[in-house]
């Protein structure tokens, strides 16, 4: 698919998306984390400094 095509699909499904989604998404159940996971974790290395 070219660009065009690709970018026509998103905003035709976008377009066709519930409306009430946003609303669902917030009021779903969620929990606090008690720890970093291993996408959330941020790593202890010293930072790079680059000059």
């Amino acid at each position: 698919m070219n660009e065009k095509k690709i970018l026509n699909s998103l905003r035709k499904s976008i377009d066709n998306a519930p409306i009430d989604i946003l609303d669902r998404i917030k009021e779903a159940p969620r929990e606090k984390m008690d720890a970093h996971d291993e996408i959330t974790r941020q790593d202890m290395r010293t930072p790079c400094l680059y000059r």
